[in-house]
Order: C-alpha cells, then sequence, then structure tokens
C-alpha cells in the first residue's frame, strides 16, 4: 500500500481551524446531523449515499452516473440537490472527498476518510467502511430510541399525574381535614407542605427550568461546558461507562483507518483528535502526541489516562510489538461494538420495571399518605 503525502495536512489545518471552527465548533461538526442553510442529511440518508456508491463503483459503475443513479432514488427535492451538487463538483474536476466536504454536510471524519481512500487507490473499501459506520450509528440510534421511549412516555404521564394530585387532591384533602380541627399524621403533612410549595412556587420553577434551558442553549459550544459536561456525564453509573465506550469506538475506528493507511502514529493521533467530540479522549492524545514526540512508547502515554481501560492498553501493546496496531484498533472497535450493543439491550429492559415500581410507589405514598388521617380517625372511634 502506498504511503499516504501528509505534509500538506498540518499546514493547511489551522486555515480550516479558523475558516470552520470559528463558526462552528467541532463537536458540533462531527456526529451529528449537519444543517446547510435549509438542507440537512441524516445518518439514514448517508447510509444510503454510500451503500450505493460502494455497490455501483464496485460493479464498474463510473462515479458520474453512480451518482445519478443516487439522485434518482431520493424522491425530495432538497436530497436531489445535494448529490447534484456533490456531481456537479465532481465533473468540474474536485475529488470525491472534496466534493463532500464542500457541501458542509459531512463530517471531518468522512472528509479524511474518502481522502485516504483516494490517495490509497481504496475509495471503494472506505465507502464500505462508511456504510457500515453509519448504518451501526443508525442501528444504535434507533436502540436508544426504543430503550428511552417508554420510559419517557411512562415519566411525563407520571408528572402530569402527580401534579394533578398534588394540585387538586391534596388540597381537596386538606379542605377536609381543616373540619376536623386535628392534628394530621407527619406524612400527611408533609405531603400537604410539599403541595403548598409547587402550589406558591409553579412559575419560579417554570422560571428555572426556562433559564437552564436559555444557559444551555448560549453556553452548549462553549470549550469549559463541554470539558465540565463530559467530566460529568461519565460519573454516572453505567450510563458513564457506556458514553465512553461509544466514544472509544469512534477513536478505534479512526485509528484503525489511519494506521492501515501508514498515516504516522503521531498524525493519526492528531486528526483522530479532531474528530472526537469527547473532552477525555480529545485531551487525552493531544497529551499523548507530545509524549510520542518525546519518545515515549503509545501504550505507557495512554496509560496515564483513566478513559483507556485495561483492555485497549493490552492489545495496543500488543500491536505495538509486532507493528499491527491497525488490526489491535479493529479488534478493539468489534469488542466495544458487541459490549454497547449488549449494554444497551441491558438497560433497556431493566429501566422499564423499575421505572414503573419506582412511579407506582410515589403515587401510592400519596394516596396512602392522604388516607391515613382517614385511617386512624376510624380506629380512634372503634370502627
Amino acid at each position: 500500500m502506498a504511503t499516504i503525502n501528509i505534509s500538506n495536512y498540518r499546514s493547511t489545518q489551522s486555515k480550516r481551524k479558523q475558516k470552520v471552527i470559528a463558526s462552528l465548533n467541532i463537536s458540533e461538526i462531527l456526529n451529528r446531523e449537519i444543517r446547510f442553510k435549509k438542507a440537512r442529511i441524516g445518518n439514514k440518508k448517508k447510509v444510503v449515499i454510500y451503500e450505493n456508491l460502494h455497490i455501483l463503483l464496485k460493479s464498474g459503475v463510473d462515479i458520474q452516473n453512480a451518482l445519478e443513479i443516487i439522485k434518482d432514488n431520493f424522491s425530495k427535492i432538497k436530497d436531489k440537490e445535494i448529490v447534484e451538487n456533490i456531481k456537479h463538483q465532481i465533473v468540474n474536476g474536485q475529488t470525491i472527498s472534496t466534493a463532500f466536504h464542500n457541501t458542509g454536510l459531512f463530517s471531518f471524519y468522512e472528509y479524511y476518510s474518502l481522502r485516504i481512500g483516494e490517495e490509497t487507490g481504496k475509495i471503494i473499501c472506505v465507502l464500505g467502511d462508511l456504510h457500515k459506520y453509519f448504518k451501526k450509528k443508525v442501528e444504535q440510534r434507533q436502540k436508544i430510541i426504543g430503550a428511552v421511549t417508554y420510559p419517557i412516555i411512562v415519566i411525563l404521564t407520571a408528572i402530569i399525574a402527580v401534579f394533578f394530585m398534588m394540585s387538586f387532591i391534596v388540597p381537596m384533602f386538606e379542605n377536609i381535614y381543616e373540619r376536623f380541627n386535628r392534628e394530621l399524621p407527619y406524612l400527611t403533612s408533609t405531603v400537604i407542605d410539599i403541595s403548598h410549595f409547587f402550589e406558591n412556587n409553579a412559575l419560579n420553577l417554570l422560571g428555572i427550568v426556562l433559564l437552564l434551558a436559555i444557559l444551555y442553549t448560549v453556553f452548549r459550544n462553549k470549550p469549559r461546558f463541554i470539558r465540565a459536561k463530559d467530566h460529568s456525564f461519565s460519573k454516572i453509573p453505567v450510563i458513564g461507562d457506556l458514553i465512553r465506550k461509544t466514544h472509544l469506538i469512534n477513536f478505534c475506528t479512526s485509528m484503525e483507518l489511519l494506521i492501515s493507511a501508514r498515516i504516522p502514529l503521531s498524525e493519526a493521533l492528531s486528526l483522530t483528535s479532531d474528530m472526537i467530540n469527547y473532552h477525555p479522549i480529545s485531551y487525552s492524545l493531544s497529551i499523548i502526541e507530545e509524549d510520542l514526540l518525546k519518545g515515549s512508547s503509545l501504550t505507557v502515554s495512554m496509560n496515564k489516562f483513566p478513559v483507556f481501560d485495561k483492555r485497549i492498553l493490552s492489545l495496543v501493546k500488543v500491536g505495538e510489538e509486532v507493528n499491527q496496531l491497525d488490526k489491535s484498533f479493529g479488534t478493539l472497535k468489534e469488542q466495544y461494538l458487541t459490549e454497547v450493543d449488549n449494554k444497551i439491550a441491558m438497560l433497556s429492559s431493566i429501566i422499564e420495571p423499575l421505572l414503573i415500581i419506582f412511579i407506582g410507589s410515589f403515587v401510592a405514598l400519596i394516596l396512602v399518605s392522604m388516607y391515613l388521617p382517614i385511617f386512624q380517625m376510624s380506629t380512634s372511634f372503634g370502627f
């Protein structure tokens, strides 16, 4: 395999970042559906594009006719315009990677993947890999949506039920108990106090929620906020580990691709750092790159950061010793993919019954607290 000439990658990197990252945060550019004017291309459409390009080019169809066929397969005018734009650029002499990148709809990961495929003569293989990559992302997204849809519906229903009970049922019982002029049980008085709190502070609570939403919108692209958010989520049991392994999949996928293209390890780390939108990994890669330039090994440097577990350290060490890091990262990618899929399936099967038990217990607690004075009065009267 020919070695890619990357001498111009780093020289153009700062200019590219000044023009692109100044207006769009790198975490938004990568791994999300990007908007271009009013056009939009999601992961499902990317699966269609890459899959059809892979099949058609492999069958011997030229790129121009392949894009024309793909354009005809789309029903929406905006989707047709995106493919036509790519085809027009290629006809005018642009490379496939540049044509995709100039639309503003594809991530740097896709750009570098396609560029490496062009310069190594493996563009068909890269298109197949991109198809598999986005197909896996779509499947994972569907699994996550399937896992959280039911709990979200249950939570929203519970919130409405609790709000109705606190706003109407509890005050009704309170009016009844005031006529008896007797001391209420601690549980009942506590629930009534909570009802008063919600009644008196409903607007304040709504204002706080709106303020938090506004602050999130304003600061979500700020480096400090991203850093704090990523570190906070990483501390959440189970969920934090799932997020970490999802980003490790992206890390291993990128490293496998770049190293297999014979890009120097330090450059591969630099490019991968730009492709990852998870601070614990992107920050560690910048330090690891510096360590490598000072003569440290990849395994020793990675061992400084807890985001890399023992499994990845062990396989990377083996890959370094036998000079097959790309295969090590490929193996790690498959292992993490399987583990993430299994964990998502497990969470979906566990969360639902736990949520029902929790919400049912909370509603039952409110009902018991309201009827408890009646039980006590019936006992005192000898019924």
